[in-house]
């Protein structure tokens, strides 16, 4: 799955602006030692999230994003991923299943 197909699997679900989700965010990336700072902004229907890290490496950026879709997932969760050498973007689409409502969140690590 790419990114465009993602896109197009969420025009089907409300992915309105959801306040709680928000809150998460503030709330998972101001306990993280490794994260120097952070932005989150609610554009479009999506979260958009910048995190920048003390430390970049790979796999320090798949263990924080793994343990962010614990942290903030619905029933049913997608994601892609895409990196260069200085920056790890990862767009989710989470939603629940008893109700048609998600929300769209791209998060870029750098």
């Amino acid at each position: 799955m790419d990114e465009e197909k993602l896109l197009e699997l969420s025009r089907g679900i409300n992915v309105e602006y959801e306040p709680g989700i928000s809150q998460e965010i503030s709330d998972f990336f101001s306990e993280w030692e490794s994260v120097l700072s952070y932005t989150y902004e609610f554009e479009s229907n999506i979260f958009v999230v910048s995190v920048k890290l003390s430390d970049f490496n790979f796999q320090k950026v798949r263990e924080l994003f793994s343990s962010f879709i614990l942290f903030i997932e619905y029933d049913s969760t997608f994601y892609v991923r895409e990196h260069t050498t200085e920056k790890v973007k990862y767009t989710l689409l989470s939603k629940m299943n008893v109700i048609n409502k998600g929300f769209l969140c791209e998060v870029v690590f750098s």
